[in-house]
């Protein structure tokens, strides 16, 4: 048995059934509840993608892991068709079932740079997060939704650094919080608020530095200034923290090391507001024998503390990287 410490870490749309002063008003609503908010977005990236009108001949069939990288065909969780686009490769990335994951354009060929707008699905086909990249940096307005199509934040980026006015809500709609970057750095006020709309904080930063702070309970009573800002989940029981409990009950499956089977194994889930784990998904995995022993490894811990973040219990989601490596050897 071999341990190894873990590295935690609407505009609508017109058609020509659709005049501009609505005298085929019945037509118009039907064709708005035919064209949902995912398949606009859908439109729009390939406008942006000169609207992949490329030659049959042109396509190319790439292969793309969970974490919606380019990879060999062995390892590809996802498939994409790619396509030749004005300045660069417009990239339509689909699951093993056909579901959308991605749409985007990349500068070359090889699919290394990310350079244009960009969209993330969920599994419903409902659009994750919208934005535009330049030369594999974030720029420009970032929007990202929840599961059941309410807009979930706003941030605007600069060379890859948030900047300016960030807003986000909860699913029913209501503010989650308000408050304004500065190099990529929270400062000035901050507020946030539980789900019912009253505030559960307000946080004064200095470029990154808290500097003051006021709780608030649900009712939106204020209750001084000793609460948590942001406190990840932590396990149960008399286990050491999370860490000691992965390098104490982690293996090294004997099949992978008869194979010689070694790398990082990239994994994120989701601890839920109930102290659940969910959704777990493997970005990146040498093989299926050592993330099937990560499963076992998640699934055996005996249960979970929530998170709380501004004073609220929150969903939350993590990635660690477990490595696998042989005694003796050295990691790549």
């Amino acid at each position: 048995m071999t341990h190894h410490r873990p590295l935690i870490r609407q505009r609508p749309i017109t058609t020509g059934m659709c005049t501009r002063d609505n005298t085929r008003p019945s037509k118009c609503r039907r064709l708005s509840k035919l064209l949902p908010m995912k398949r606009r977005l859908l439109i729009l990236l390939l406008m942006a993608a000169g609207t992949l009108k490329a030659q049959k001949s042109d396509t190319l069939l790439r292969y793309f892991s969970a974490g919606l990288e380019p990879v060999a065909k062995p390892e590809g969780a996802h498939t994409g068709k790619v396509y030749p686009v004005k300045n660069g490769w417009g990239a339509v990335v689909t699951d093993s079932v056909g579901h959308l994951v991605m749409t985007g354009t990349y500068r070359d060929k090889s699919l290394k740079i990310r350079d244009g707008l960009f969209a993330f699905y969920y599994p419903s086909g409902q659009a994750q997060v919208t934005g535009n990249y330049s030369v594999n940096r974030q720029t420009g307005l970032w929007i990202s939704w929840h599961p059941n199509g309410q807009m979930k934040d706003s941030v605007a980026f600069s060379d890859g650094i948030k900047t300016g006015k960030s807003k986000g809500w909860h699913e029913n709609g209501l503010l989650f919080h308000e408050g304004y970057y500065i190099a990529g750095y929270a400062d000035s006020s901050w507020t946030w608020y539980y789900p019912n709309g009253k505030p559960s904080t307000i946080e004064k930063y200095t470029i990154g530095n808290l500097r003051s702070l006021e709780c608030f309970d649900s009712s939106g009573k204020s209750t001084g200034n000793s609460c948590s800002v942001e406190l990840p989940p932590t396990i149960m029981g008399r286990y050491g923290g999370l860490q000691k409990y992965i390098v104490d009950s982690l293996y090294y499956p004997k099949e992978a090391l008869d194979k010689n089977i070694q790398g990082i194994v990239e994994v994120q889930f989701t601890i839920t507001k109930e102290g659940k784990l969910r959704d777990v998904k493997y970005l990146n995995t040498p093989d299926k024998l050592l993330s099937d022993e990560v499963t076992r490894l998640l699934q055996s811990i005996p249960g979970w503390y929530p998170a709380i973040l501004h004073n609220q219990v929150v969903d939350f989601t993590q990635t660690l990287k477990i490595p696998f490596y042989k005694p003796g050897s050295t990691p790549g």
